[in-house]
């Protein structure tokens, strides 16, 4: 009896024992599990980078930061001129009125937003997929955004003067093109054997081509504003098939629509285009062969972003002397004014480009403020003239004057005491 106790005792210190190891490991196996999912959630959050700042995280060229940067991080670019950028990583690039050269997004998921693009012969190539385009201006290259993947999003930009296409979709599936400014542009929007494809609340006016379909089937052309193109507003050929454009505005092209495929639908649920030319007898015929049968009666109301400005020369805070020429860009190509100081404002030459002489030599040295305006919006940079033989600016003097006076009080005070100190030690 006695030795059955023992052993059951034996037994239960024994199942104790491996009881505690048990919640041992569970504890030491939850902490590190929770460590794991800690250190996930952070790199999850990702970091932020900066290009063209100071201080930690900040580096000189964007490429740099893109090849330091993690899945998930935040890269913000300060106002500047970049050179041209590879993305293949999934990150977020925001701008801040920098400009960059070329951009090549060969990742998937990644957000590239507030740049500005120029002066390329590709300014945006997009090979990857679920990808983000938002916010920028791209302008003057020979290519404008050219879309090879799938499901991106191209949405709130300003495309204009590129020599060939302003966005091209090619042999990409499931894409929205929404809410962008094309203009003078060859093509504005190209579809190319690309299907499923949204194209939506654009603004196409004052290129060669409007709208081009060429073998794409099956993608929506619906409430974009097509005006003023110089050949058609909206071209589909190559069996280009299955299509579906509906409440579009037509108006001021040199043929608004031209359409050499079958089976596509230009109106949905009775609701149809606008058409300047409509005589109002039912269907409105599209050339050659299909029908818009519910045309509108009045434009649909169509909006995008307003234009930003911005002055790319001098930059800012600059030295200057001499006749300086101020440069810059209106993405809405409307008449651009100009303002030092407190001055008249004065009209620039050239509309999406602009350029305004100042010749400093009529103007005095110091610190003065340049403004440019264009409808709604403004921009603002800083100058320093330095002219030889020029009077100092008003501002200026004024400090030079004031500073003087104080320094010839403060002398006076320290002699008074001299003096007084002197007075005192006779006594």
């Amino acid at each position: 009896m006695g030795f059955y106790s023992y052993g059951r005792g034996k037994n239960m210190r024994a199942k104790k024992m491996g009881m505690t190891i048990l919640v041992l490991v569970g504890v030491i196996t939850s902490s590190f599990v929770f460590m794991e999912m800690k250190n996930a959630d952070a790199a999850s959050i990702g970091r932020t980078l900066y290009v063209g700042g100071n201080g930690s995280n900040n580096f000189t060229e964007i490429q740099d930061a893109v090849n330091a940067s993690l899945q998930g991080d935040r890269i913000i670019v300060f106002p500047g001129f970049y050179g041209n950028v590879e993305i293949n990583k999934p990150i977020s690039l925001e701008g801040e009125n920098a400009f960059t050269g070329a951009v090549l997004i060969s990742a998937d998921n990644v957000t590239f937003s507030g740049f500005a693009v120029k002066d390329c012969y590709r300014a945006i190539i997009i090979e990857g997929n679920g990808n983000i385009v938002s916010n920028c201006t791209v302008l003057n290259s020979s290519y404008g955004v050219k879309i090879h993947g799938d499901d991106n999003e191209i949405y709130s930009n300003k495309i204009f003067k590129n020599l060939n296409y302003g966005i091209c979709i090619e042999n990409g599936k499931g894409n929205n093109i929404s809410g962008n400014g094309v203009y003078r542009n060859n093509y504005g929007i190209y579809v190319k054997d690309a299907d499923n494809n949204v194209i939506e609340g654009n603004v196409v006016t004052g290129n060669t081509e409007g709208i081009k379909i060429q073998g794409g089937k099956d993608n929506i052309v619906r409430g974009n504003h097509i005006v003023e193109n110089s050949n058609d507003g909206i071209y589909l050929c190559c069996d280009s098939e299955g299509n579906i454009i509906f409440e579009n505005n037509f108006i001021g092209n040199s043929m608004n629509a031209k359409c050499y495929s079958r089976d596509n639908l230009w109106d949905y649920y009775k609701e149809g285009n606008y058409w300047d030319d409509y005589g109002g007898d039912g269907a409105r015929d599209i050339p050659y062969g299909d029908k818009d049968n519910h045309p509108f009666p009045t434009p649909y109301n169509i909006s995008i972003r307003p234009g930003k400005i911005y002055i790319i020369s001098p930059a800012d805070g600059s030295n200057v002397s001499g006749t300086v020429m101020v440069k810059g860009i209106s993405e809405d190509g409307e008449r651009v004014e100009i303002r030092i100081d407190n001055g008249s404002w004065k009209k620039a030459d050239g509309m999406f480009l602009w350029n305004f002489g100042i010749d400093t030599e009529k103007i005095a040295n110091g610190e003065h403020h340049i403004y440019a305006r264009c409808g709604n919006s403004s921009a603002e940079i800083i100058i320093h003239v330095s002219n030889e033989g020029k009077m100092p600016s008003f501002g200026t003097v004024m400090f030079l004057g004031t500073f003087l006076f104080v320094m010839t009080l403060v002398r006076r005070i320290k002699a008074q005491e001299k003096t007084s100190k002197k007075g005192k030690c006779k006594n």
